[in-house]
């Protein structure tokens, strides 16, 4: 498996659109991605201390080289790792992290206000649906 894990809400919109976008701009196919009601959520962030509940659908993990990362460290390092141009939104880790998070929860607890649920699904291609694990 992957080194770098993208942990997120499988029944969000907003999540799925994310999911979407990182599948596109991930040109070197190196992140993989799990539903965060999957068994397999469960299994690899239990190993990582994080009890997944009804109560932490709405935060975002990333593992990534055996470190996991949440919220907005998990977002910003994601952007990171997907190298230039998106490398340049890591430049928002100066904010203090207690801003950041605070704008991630406004995000994150308005979630399906923002994005309606789709009726339609994008068509992955076979690469791109080898990477999404559960």
């Amino acid at each position: 498996m992957n080194n770098q894990i993208v942990f997120f809400d499988g029944v969000c919109a907003m999540c799925n659109s994310f999911v979407l976008f990182l599948l596109d701009k991930d040109k070197k196919g190196e992140l993989q991605f799990v539903s965060l009601q999957s068994s397999t959520a469960k299994n690899i962030l239990l190993k990582h201390r994080v009890k997944i509940d009804s109560k932490n659908l709405s935060t975002i993990y990333y593992v990534r080289n055996g470190k996991i990362l949440n919220r907005s460290n998990a977002i910003l390092s994601i952007f990171y790792d997907l190298g230039f141009p998106y490398k340049a939104i890591y430049l928002f880790k100066i904010i203090p992290l207690f801003i950041r998070n605070y704008i991630y929860w406004l995000i994150a607890k308005n979630r399906y206000l923002f994005f309606k649920n789709n009726s339609s699904c994008k068509l992955l291609s076979l690469e791109q649906k080898n990477r999404i694990i559960d």
